[in-house]
């Protein structure tokens, strides 16, 4: 089986990101510096190119959702407001339900992170270094999992 890999962006909130930095900036600058570190993780996945699948973005921000829609990138409403985890979960189901069989998890706070430094992390990565994602359904409903393609 191929590697069908899709970037998953968890974002919070513009407004509520980066608090504490709350002594150092205001809430607009704090807004626009999330903002800013936003735009150049989709701009650096976009220089990735063939290596990732697909991008998807989970959140509960319009803002951040119409942004990555401008840019042509998959998107998903966030629901339930359980954090990071739960935005997860999410992602992951919907790239399980497209196709995706491994997840690139890359937060959005890495501003010193290049395409071209990307590209050959994903490069280098073995072909077996990747996980295959299943599904699971329990009390809570579907939940994925991920193991490894020789398991």
């Amino acid at each position: 089986m191929s590697r069908k890999l899709w970037a998953l962006v968890p974002v919070k909130r513009l407004a509520d990101s980066k608090t504490r930095l709350t002594p150092t900036l205001s809430a607009r600058e704090r807004r626009e510096l999330t903002r800013r570190m936003y735009l150049h993780t989709l701009e650096t996945l976009a220089q990735a190119g063939e290596k990732v699948c697909a991008t998807l973005v989970v959140t509960a921000d319009e803002e951040a959702l119409a942004l990555a829609r401008a840019r042509g990138v998959d998107t998903l409403i966030e629901t339930g407001g359980g954090g990071l985890n739960a935005a997860l979960r999410q992602g992951t189901l919907r790239v399980a339900d497209r196709g995706g069989n491994a997840v690139l998890v890359l937060p959005i706070d890495l501003p010193g992170l290049a395409g071209s430094v990307l590209c050959e992390a994903l490069d280098r990565l073995p072909e077996g270094a990747w996980w295959q994602s299943h599904r699971t359904t329990s009390a809570k409903g579907p939940t994925p999992w991920w193991s490894p393609p020789w398991a």
